[in-house]
């Protein structure tokens, strides 16, 4: 308990140090996601591909220095996967599409270092975030060819 206290008490000497210095910027952001997903024991047989998704939300940049900041924020961010895939057997091919859209909120904790170029900055970001599902669809489409008539 006393490490804590002491830990607490150095984090707000710090933070006054810096609060001199420290600006905090709003923005938003939005833009694209490319997502595909991690599926155990997949068959080999099945086709995954990319989903493109959408990203939306409000960030907020605490700058410690003139290159060093911490963000964070709230996003809105769409992920998923495509799979496409056919079996064949007797002379029936058995062709299945399936698209899952999973929607996350996620709070990024990103250090940011700005590197100074000939006309801009080069941005480094590095991070966890925590993500939180709270909405999606699936949808399966099956399609069966060469059955007999009748």
């Amino acid at each position: 308990m006393k490490k804590i206290q002491t830990l607490l008490v150095a984090l707000f000497i710090l933070s006054c140090i810096f609060q001199t210095q420290a600006q905090v910027k709003l923005g938003l952001r939005a833009g694209l996601n490319l997502s595909n997903m991690y599926i155990k024991d997949f068959s080999d047989d099945m086709d995954k591909k990319m989903n493109p998704s959408f990203l939306v939300g409000g960030s907020l940049e605490y700058s410690i220095s003139e290159n060093l900041s911490f963000e964070s924020g709230l996003f809105i961010s769409g992920k998923g996967v495509r799979i496409e895939g056919s079996t064949s057997e007797s002379g029936v091919t058995l062709t299945q599409k399936t698209v899952g859209n999973p929607i996350y909120f996620e709070i990024p904790i990103n250090a940011l270092h700005k590197i100074e170029m000939n006309q801009g900055k080069l941005l480094l970001f590095a991070g966890p975030y925590l993500g939180f599902g709270f909405s999606g669809k699936g949808k399966t489409e099956y399609t069966a060819t060469g059955l007999p008539s009748g």
